[in-house]
């Protein structure tokens, strides 16, 4: 019992004390029924703190169930010289159902306007680099448009790659929008 209740307890008890029989009972059940209108307020008020708690609970789940985007590739142009990539690094830092998808471009350069598109896992990134095969996420074959949707779903570093290393004269002029979308999980950039 709060304390401001607890004195309004104590004065009907002295009014009781003071008065005659009728007005005792008068006042008795004045008490009774002040007692259970306070009763049902702190019933009210321990309901509003379980709702309120239950609201704060479902907020933190929707936030941390709620997808979240990081754009690992946003560019309206960029260029490549032959025989280079461009890289785009990611981590996630737990396991969580993550996407990888958007749309790379060539806009010019090369008779074919081509390059290729690869996600690669941190590890297979370093041998991929040095020239041995690799077993990719996804790759997407020489061409002009590459289309990527691909999932992601275990902890570690993750690399976007846009691969002109094949090309030996021509550079190519590149543009994208590429997003990895995780359910709960905060994908982050690498570099």
């Amino acid at each position: 019992m709060r304390p401001y209740h607890r004195v309004a307890a104590v004065v009907l008890l002295v009014m009781v004390a003071a008065c005659g029989t009728a007005e005792r009972r008068a006042a008795e059940a004045r008490a009774d029924s002040l007692q259970r209108v306070l009763k049902r307020q702190q019933d009210s008020l321990k309901l509003a703190h379980v709702r309120r708690d239950s609201i704060k609970a479902a907020r933190a789940e929707s936030i941390a169930a709620a997808p979240r985007d990081l754009a690992i590739m946003s560019t309206t142009g960029v260029s490549i010289g032959p025989q280079k990539y461009a890289d785009y690094a990611f981590v996630l830092d737990s396991a969580a159902p993550c996407t990888v998808h958007g749309t790379v471009e060539v806009l010019a350069g090369g008779g074919g306007k081509d390059v290729e598109v690869l996600l690669l896992t941190g590890d297979d990134f370093t041998n991929w680099k040095t020239g041995h095969r690799v077993p990719a996420l996804f790759i997407g074959e020489r061409q002009t448009v590459t289309r990527v949707n691909v999932g992601a779903n275990q902890t570690g570093e993750y690399h976007l790659v846009v691969s002109n290393v094949f090309s030996t004269f021509s550079g190519k002029t590149v543009q994208g929008q590429v997003t990895v979308t995780c359910s709960g999980l905060q994908p982050r950039s690498l570099h």
